[in-house]
């Protein structure tokens, strides 16, 4: 399968709030927003954006208060995003978004476009800091109006991907369920918003190890990717993690428990997973996606599988490392009959490439005891494994 993270296309929100001035404008700031509303009235984009920037220009010479222009600044973002003039745009949407006088909703509105328009400027990593000052501005807000959810929700699923691109899947994670907690706040049908929030939260599971948690979310994202008739790869991609979280969950049960246990505690998971799908609404309208259930991977009587005997953990990429880039990596592998390792393939990196090789790297090296069957050292395919890779703070 490609490994890839799910892409989500960026876009220039329209204005949420008006500030009022604080203080009257200056004369000459005062004539020049004047013509600022002419060309803004006469609809021409090109002459009302530089018209807007002739007045915010001429507002920061007379040192006009903060609100104010935080507001001027706010109206060159939009015209500048509207435009696709997106550096002029980053630098007026920061420095509104610096200038919002602690109201957190405006903050978070401006500090949105400002990190759509680093994005689209290629500044990923500025583009990520942004995202996540909007969705913490979001998330300080106590009781969000309606017109204000949508564009909430945005801001808190861009944060996601962002910082899942980076690496930072616990922060991806808790921007995501942000996301998901509005979602249980507003009435609107399910979207491309809703499978990216499921997504990004069940991949924080996994990384957590709540396999349980995990397989839950990513089965649900699935579902919704497959009813959104998104691409083979986002499609692909949840149904493998999901796939891959109950995989893990069963093997860590079939290691603590005999073979005749195995069969009675794999059935008691699965009604655990049913149920948790069926306290979720969403659950119910996607049920006729759902796959064929895998079949459980049984041991017959008399197997003993392998047990690790040196599994050294694999070395930081100092590339990574020196660009402060996080990641999570899943991989599948085979122990062979004579404990060694072969076949080692990645079933999902976040970010991609980065610690693919030093990941397979290691696990080439590891070594097991190896399955037995009646005493006969065997072949075991499909072992599973993760590595979250974490700087230290």
């Amino acid at each position: 399968m490609r490994q890839s993270l799910v892409s989500l296309a960026v876009w220039v929100l329209f204005p949420l709030v008006a500030t009022a001035a604080q203080d009257p404008l200056p004369d000459e700031v005062a004539e020049l927003y004047v013509a600022y509303q002419q060309a803004e009235q006469s609809g021409d984009l090109a002459a009302t954006l530089e018209a807007a920037d002739a007045v915010y220009r001429a507002a920061r010479r007379a040192r006009v208060d903060d609100v104010t222009l935080g507001a001027l600044a706010e109206n060159l973002g939009y015209y500048a995003s509207a435009s696709q003039d997106f550096e002029r745009a980053y630098d007026a949407w920061r420095e509104a978004a610096e200038r919002a006088d602690d109201n957190a909703m405006t903050a978070g509105y401006r500090w949105q476009n400002a990190s759509v328009a680093a994005y689209r400027l290629g500044d990923h990593n500025d583009a990520r800091r942004c995202a996540m000052n909007a969705s913490e501005d979001f998330a300080d807000v106590e009781a969000l109006p309606a017109e204000a959810m949508n564009i909430a929700i945005q801001a808190h699923v861009f944060a996601a991907q962002l910082n899942a691109e980076r690496g930072s899947i616990s922060a991806s994670g808790r921007a995501a369920q942000r996301a998901l907690d509005l979602f249980a706040q507003v009435d609107r049908p399910y979207d491309r918003f809703t499978a990216l929030s499921y997504f990004y939260v069940g991949l924080d599971d996994l990384t957590d190890e709540d396999f349980l948690e995990a397989a839950v979310k990513l089965h649900i994202a699935h579902d919704l990717f497959r009813a959104l008739e998104s691409g083979e790869d986002e499609i692909g991609t949840a149904a493998a993690l999901s796939s891959y979280s109950r995989r893990r969950l069963l093997r860590q049960i079939s290691m603590n428990s005999e073979n005749r246990r195995y069969q009675a505690r794999a059935e008691e998971f699965d009604d655990e997973m049913e149920a948790a799908l069926a306290a979720n609404p969403l659950h119910e309208q996607l049920a006729h996606l759902n796959p064929d259930e895998e079949e459980d991977e049984i041991l017959p009587d008399g197997a003993i599988d392998a047990v690790p005997a040196r599994r050294n953990p694999p070395r930081y990429p100092s590339d990574a490392a020196n660009r402060g880039i996080e990641g999570f990596i899943a991989l599948r592998y085979t122990v062979e009959a004579d404990g060694s390792t072969s076949g080692v393939e990645v079933i999902y990196s976040a970010p991609s490439g980065y610690f693919d090789e030093a990941a397979i790297g290691a696990i080439t090296n590891w070594r097991y005891e190896p399955a037995t069957i009646d005493g006969v050292a065997v072949r075991r395919e499909g072992v599973e494994t993760q590595f979250n890779f974490e700087l230290a703070n």
